[in-house]
């Protein structure tokens, strides 16, 4: 998808914050084709969908199960699902006229409800552990979720992506796995994932100053080196891990290497296999 990924990839040039990027794209509206955000919602369609893929992505934690019952052993109840699906009840899709086939219109309408199976009734709109909104209120039910979601008071907004940064620099997340920030995975280094996440905050969700920040760290900087004290230390950062290039950076690196560019079809000479948008639609938008 196209437009989505250059979506992606300007914010991120341009050094968007954190915050303001997870908003953007929560309520995001408008065509595919002009607004490349709002190809989340063609991509996620279904309200428990989109509840789920936000949680996942912004909270870095699943909350699937608790779509069929409360969980045993940690905090989100079967309510709580439904309350932060409602809150995307009244997305709705049309078919966009400009930009060719596939394009659609994102907007929100002000009825319609998500059924809690278990009761037969709405389930009030309320970001997981947030405030809940009547059902009655006006506006975009999104803007409640979002004002909720990337608030600095939010510990797990800040944590998830925090951890996210980590594992991508480091090879493994401070918590393992990072979509799996839950009560009973605790982080290797709790002092550590609190204090780079009170960065984040104070410096108002600058991913680059908190990129800076984990580079130039000691840790970052070890060597891979096995010796007989950091052999066995998987999770504890002792020593650098080693890690597999990606298909994509394997391809561009020997391309690189042989001086040899890869050409791909319908892009200039020159593209990066890095460069391409992710295949993760039917239309092309």
């Amino acid at each position: 998808m196209k437009s989505y990924s250059k979506w992606i990839r300007d914010h991120v040039s341009a050094n968007t914050p954190w915050d303001k990027f997870a908003r953007d794209l929560v309520t995001a509206r408008g065509t595919t084709h002009t607004n490349g955000a709002a190809n989340f919602f063609v991509l996620h369609r279904d309200p428990a969908d989109m509840a789920e893929t936000v949680s996942m992505a912004f909270l870095g934690m699943s909350i699937q199960c608790a779509k069929c019952h409360d969980h045993p052993l940690e905090k989100w109840t079967n309510d709580e699902f439904y309350g932060m699906a409602n809150l995307f009840s009244r997305v709705r899709f049309k078919t966009a006229p400009e930009g060719g086939d596939g394009n659609q219109s994102i907007f929100t309408t002000t009825s319609g409800e998500l059924i809690q199976p278990r009761t037969g009734k709405p389930q009030l709109p309320k970001p997981l552990d947030g405030t809940t909104i009547p059902l009655d209120a006006p506006g975009d039910r999104r803007n409640h979720l979002a004002g909720w979601l990337v608030a600095p008071e939010n510990p797990y907004f800040t944590r998830a992506i925090v951890n996210r940064v980590w594992a991508n620099y480091l090879g493994t997340g401070i918590v393992e796995k990072v979509d799996d920030l839950r009560l009973t995975n605790p982080p290797s280094n709790e002092r550590l994932l609190a204090r780079l996440s009170e960065f984040l905050v104070k410096n108002r969700f600058d991913l680059k100053a908190l990129i800076r920040l984990v580079m130039n760290s000691q840790t970052y900087q070890r060597s891979s080196r096995i010796t007989a004290g950091n052999q066995a230390d998987l999770r504890f950062y002792a020593r650098y891990y080693p890690r597999r290039l990606k298909a994509e950076v394997l391809l561009d690196a020997i391309s690189a290497a042989t001086g040899q560019p890869t050409a791909f079809k319908g892009y200039p000479a020159g593209t990066r296999s890095l460069q391409l948008p992710t295949a993760t639609s039917p239309h092309d938008s």
